[in-house]
């Protein structure tokens, strides 16, 4: 019985630690939901990416700042707190970063590609490189 209660715990330890990664005011969303968001007035739209890859295609009307590089912390203050801020990056990690980074400092709502840019461009959503 108690090795039942202890791998009962464990599960529930497990599965309420994987459900809590998601931060309260950063949402990850599929890219339709994204897409539906992006017609949205007054969103921000970031692509966290290199200006290498910003180059190679992204997402019509995103403004590049590259969360690795050493002044992004500086380029977001350009940014409006109280606006949602909508986030991508090649595969979701570094947006996962950049997300982490804004709720720190005070950004209400926060709106992450899951997948980033390439589950974008597998459902067949459009990039530019203007």
């Amino acid at each position: 019985m108690r090795k039942v209660i202890l791998i009962l715990s464990v599960i529930s330890f497990t599965l309420l630690s994987c459900g809590s990664q998601q931060q309260e005011g950063i949402s990850v969303m599929e890219p339709n939901v994204y897409e539906q968001k992006l017609n949205e007035k007054e969103v921000q739209l970031i692509d966290v990416r290199t200006a290498e890859e910003f180059a190679e295609g992204h997402i019509a009307n995103a403004k590049n700042i590259n969360v690795n590089g050493a002044d992004f912390e500086t380029q977001i203050t350009s940014l409006d707190k109280e606006k949602p801020v909508m986030l991508y990056c090649r595969s979701g990690a570094r947006s996962a970063n950049a997300s982490s980074i804004l709720k720190q400092k005070g950004f209400k709502t926060i709106i992450d590609l899951k997948g980033g840019i390439n589950n974008w461009q597998s459902g067949g959503k459009p990039v530019t490189n203007q």
